[in-house]
């Protein structure tokens, strides 16, 4: 039914009808789910106009899909056992209780106005939790030891509580936030972390990320990092950083490009072996001592623009 021009719609008992898609119905204002839609598995009301929704029971909901419906100011509590995609992007909700969904595995509320998010106690099955551009101060969840993917880019965010053990999170992503402290806790399969752009004070990463492939920080109050041992990593880019101290001291054996821009503080710098780094980047920093016992057999660019280099110790290179 995309582009219709309905306005209004109630279907009547519908006990068969298991997937119900209404996108692009731009003038639709009023809908009236049937009280008996038992079998209902997919509903997609994207882009319509509607300001309320009551789901009523619908004990097979799998997926629904309320994308750009901008009018939308109320979705009444429901209950979906079985659901397991929840997409809500762009509308206007300020509260959302999605109530027990024990199977949810994909929850996307990216540029809403939320400013109150009730998480159910347990998600044992979700994947990816996205909510880019809210207006959430605080997020607290329960375990979610299934979760590969959290997006929380440009949110108000000024608290949040890290599940401890996330052992399948894979990205992370919290630029533009207002965090000033961050626990990540236990996450051995962490490959992308991106903190551009936020307030954060400290970092803690207490256990390492031994299989973390990218670290983008970023972060202008960061004064200090400790990074532990990080033998997959290949792009860390700490640019716009006030680092006091930067501590490599393990090997860096996938290092391809290290990047430490005007990080006006940072006197000293050592590298472990990085046999594969190509880009290294210092520009802007006050650097005092820069050593590099190990050379760097694979480097193809070098930036330094340091006034202060007084000791500098560049073991071979030569494919710079």
């Amino acid at each position: 039914m995309n582009n219709s021009k309905l306005k209004s719609l109630n279907l009547g008992p519908s006990p068969n009808l298991e997937t119900l898609s209404l996108v692009g119905c731009c003038d639709l204002e009023e809908f009236c789910m049937p009280f008996g839609c038992t079998k209902l598995k997919s509903l997609s009301l994207d882009g319509s106009d509607l300001k309320n929704l009551n789901l009523g029971p619908t004990p097979d909901l799998e997926v629904l899909s309320l994308v750009r419906c901008c009018d939308l100011e109320e979705l009444l509590p429901f209950r979906c056992t079985k659901l397991k995609s929840l997409s809500l992007n762009n509308s206007t909700l300020r509260n959302l209780d999605i109530g027990p969904t024990p199977d949810l595995e994909t929850l996307s509320l990216v540029e809403c106005n939320l400013e109150a998010f009730n998480m159910p106690f347990r998600c044992p099955k979700l994947k990816s939790l996205s909510l880019n551009n809210s207006r959430l101060r605080n997020l607290d969840f329960g375990p979610t030891p299934d979760l590969e993917t959290l997006s929380l880019v440009e949110c108000n965010l000024e608290a949040f509580n890290m599940p401890f053990r996330c052992p399948k999170l894979k990205s992370l992503s919290l630029n533009g936030s207002k965090l000033r402290n961050l626990h990540l806790g236990l996450t051995p399969d962490l490959e992308t972390l991106s903190l551009a752009g936020c307030d954060l004070e400290e970092l803690h990463v207490p256990f390492g990320c031994p299989k973390l492939i990218s670290l983008s920080l970023n972060s202008p109050k960061l004064s200090n990092l400790n990074l532990g041992p990080t033998p997959d990593l290949e792009n860390l880019n700490l640019a716009g950083c006030d680092l006091v101290e930067l501590h490599m001291p393990f090997g860096y054996p996938k290092l391809i490009s290290l990047i430490v821009l005007n990080n006006s503080k940072l006197r000293n710098l050592k590298l472990g072996p990085t046999p594969k780094l190509e880009n290294l980047s210092l520009a802007g920093c006050d650097l005092e001592e820069l050593h590099v016992p190990f050379g760097f057999p694979k480097l193809k660019s070098l930036s330094l623009n340091s006034s202060g280099l007084k000791n500098f110790i560049l073991g071979p290179t030569p494919d710079l």
